[in-house]
Parts: structure tokens; sequence; C-alpha cells
């Protein structure tokens, strides 16, 4: 995604040519498809793996 909003960045400013940018951001699109496919493939519930929340206390802490 990160390459996208830079992408964008060279459009706007014209740094390159449309033509050239297109078909990098045609294979970032199909990249992004491919890894979404992928996530889906892995937790079919859509629930991504997090780590357990825990909270923080200074109550235990020595200063």
């Amino acid at each position: 995604m990160e390459t996208v909003a830079c992408l964008h960045l060279i459009r706007r400013r014209s740094y390159a040519e449309k033509d050239l940018t297109k078909p990098i951001y045609e294979q970032a699109e199909e990249l992004s498809a491919k890894i979404q496919a992928m996530r889906n493939a892995i937790q079919p519930d859509k629930k991504w793996v997090r780590e357990k929340q825990e909270g923080y206390s200074i109550e235990n802490r020595k200063l």
C-alpha cells in the first residue's frame, strides 16, 4: 500500500509520466488482491491473529 501511495505522489508531482506508473499501479493492485486472498484463506472467519492485550500497571514497579 505504501508503494501505491508513493505512485500517487509521483503522479501528482509529475516526477514521471502516467504511462510509466500505470503498469506498476496495476501490479500493486494485483498483489494486494492476492495478499487479501491469502489472509482470507489463513483465517476464514476474518479474525486476524492479534496479540493478547494486557494492561500496564505501575503498582508492581520499583522506582
